[in-house]
């Protein structure tokens, strides 16, 4: 066999792992938002009146850095827009939390978070918001997500506890106050 017929076959090696690596990390994404919102205790979906459909409390979004690191959230419209690397090789990404404020209104307060994690055989390694918060666990292991979670609701419930003149801070998650969108 050839050296460039070798170079062939991994390739193709190569490309299948990445490919099961990238769908193992959508998947892993979209099961974290899952489990954040099963833990949290959020109805499932609320109706978006703007785009006239169904969307989850908590999913998964783009997040998008400009040039002078600033992040933006976007509702990604397919899973493969929901995912990017950095130069560190770890998958950026944001999960959304959609409160209705008050409730039985279409008047929604948002706040997201920035999430940067690689999976390296089953073990995930994640930094949460802007600060870089940093949690270790088993990938497939819901129970042992507790603490990222427990860190994750605390920084609403601390965001929440902002004199309303402190909100526009640069805060560990994006916050979207009422009435501002």
């Amino acid at each position: 066999m050839a050296i460039f017929d070798e170079f062939q076959a991994e390739v193709a090696r190569w490309r299948d792992a990445r490919d099961e690596y990238t769908r193992k990390s959508s998947m892993f994404i979209i099961d974290f938002a899952n489990s954040f919102r099963e833990y949290i205790g959020s109805p499932e979906q609320y109706m978006d009146r703007l785009i006239g459909r169904a969307l989850s409390h908590v999913q998964p979004v783009k997040a998008t850095a400009d040039e002078n690191g600033n992040y933006s959230f976007h509702v990604a419209n397919s899973v493969g827009e929901w995912l990017a690397k950095d130069e560190t090789g770890y998958w950026v990404t944001g999960l959304q939390l959609a409160i209705i404020d008050p409730p039985n209104t279409s008047r929604m307060i948002y706040f997201w978070y920035l999430v940067r994690f690689v999976i390296r055989e089953d073990i995930c390694e994640m930094f949460i918001g802007f600060k870089d918060q940093k949690f270790s666990f088993a990938f497939d292991d819901a129970e042992k997500q507790g603490a990222a979670f427990d860190f994750m609701a605390s920084l609403v419930h601390d965001t929440l506890t902002l004199p309303p003149w402190e909100t526009s801070k640069k805060a560990p998650i994006g916050f979207v106050p009422p009435g501002s969108t």
